[in-house]
């Protein structure tokens, strides 16, 4: 069973893939006495596995969809204050889901017990924007005439353009070799913003402000890469007690899991926020529809030992590869699943600073899952 490998992704910020039902392979190859209990031929073997797949593996890329769908809204943007000029940011996300427990039942191969699910994802950010009649003016195609009241003009509006590209790479100290995880993010998106209503003082003073409602959308675009390659870790396993019980084995399997993820995200949202002196509080309510395609393979190998053969099975952990051992097995798990999912989400935020140099907090949620992103921002 490829269960350390598994666990070790729910930790594993790039992970994304399933909604719509998968499109899965199996392939098994086992060799010695202790196969029958795995079961007894390839394809049972082939059966279980995919079975441990459809109810183990595919729910927690479920998990890390709902999580990545949620983290692809993460960006550094306005906040609730239309732009007067030009605005760079950076900034960052985590999105998570419930962490709970689940079985898995496998017919004729055994069950598997308290097994952890939970989903994470991240999205970077760095953010360039600008009032379009300020761009406008800078590029010589229009006049910066200051902010208009009417409904068509381009000072109503701010554009945003998102993108990061980001290497990541993770290992054990000990053995940097054996374990380790590496992958790449590119994230690409444009984000446009119209100011439904201005910005209104609140006091003779003008410290308590509404900062106006505007109407967001934009396009955001996402490409995951992760390869996580883990060193043999000891599992136990516990086949189905029939008519003929056997004993249960011991497999020391080394995993390698390959992960490539597109996500594209389509959200509609109205924010509206408060000010009072520098420091801004808005809220955003919206719906998303996400589209994309998930790939994801995972490899398993090693020496097999019938746990009443504890010499055989000390010697290969201490040895890597014993002669001892009672078998040997390969597992191949691959699948791909489409994405095609629509949901509402509701974001609130907080921003202080200077009117040049401004830092942000949001939170985001939506029916499954819960973010939180921390950005900063410069305006000039």
């Amino acid at each position: 069973m490829p269960k350390s490998a598994i666990i070790r992704l729910m930790g594993i910020i790039l992970s994304l893939t399933v909604i719509a039902p998968p499109q899965l392979e199996a392939r098994v190859r086992c060799a010695g006495s202790a196969c029958i209990t795995i079961p007894a031929d390839d394809l049972r073997r082939q059966i279980a596995f995919l079975s441990l797949q459809l109810q183990y593996q595919e729910v927690i890329r479920r998990q890390n969809i709902r999580a990545a769908s949620t983290a692809n809204l993460m960006h550094t943007g306005p906040g609730a204050r239309r732009l007067e000029s030009w605005s760079i940011g950076i900034g960052t996300g985590a999105a998570w889901t419930a962490a709970f427990q689940m079985e898995a039942h496998v017919p004729g191969a055994g069950s598997f017990i308290g097994m952890p699910i939970s989903g994470m994802a991240s999205q970077p950010s760095l953010s360039l924007g600008g009032n379009l009649e300020f761009i406008l003016k800078q590029t010589g195609l229009g006049k910066n005439s200051g902010p208009s009241r009417s409904l068509f003009s381009p000072g109503r509006l701010d554009l945003f353009f998102h993108f990061a590209h980001m290497r990541t790479q993770d290992y054990d100290i000990a053995r940097p070799k054996e374990n380790s995880v590496s992958g790449i993010v590119k994230s690409r998106g444009l984000e446009l913003r119209y100011y439904l209503l201005d910005a209104v003082d609140l006091d003779a003073e003008g410290d308590f402000r509404f900062l106006g409602l505007s109407l967001g959308t934009g396009y955001y675009g996402t490409h995951n890469y992760l390869t996580v390659y883990e060193s043999t870790n000891r599992s136990g396993y516990y086949p189905y007690e029939g008519a003929f019980p056997v004993e249960p084995v011991i497999w020391d399997q080394s995993n390698t899991v390959n992960m490539k993820t597109t996500l594209n995200t389509l959200p509609v949202e109205v924010r509206g926020g408060w000010s009072f002196f520098n420091f801004d509080m808005y809220i955003g309510i919206g719906i998303v529809y996400h589209k994309g395609i998930g790939r994801m393979s995972t490899i398993g190998s090693g020496f097999l030992y019938n746990s009443s053969n504890l010499q055989g099975a000390l010697e290969g952990a201490l040895l890597g590869a014993s002669v001892r051992s009672d078998g040997f097995m390969a597992m191949l798990l691959s699948g791909h699943t489409d994405v095609n999912l629509s949901k509402g989400y509701s974001r609130l935020g907080i921003e202080a600073g200077t009117n040049s140099i401004r830092a942000n907090i949001e939170f985001i949620v939506d029916p499954h899952a819960r973010g939180l992103y921390l950005g900063l921002r410069y305006l000039w």
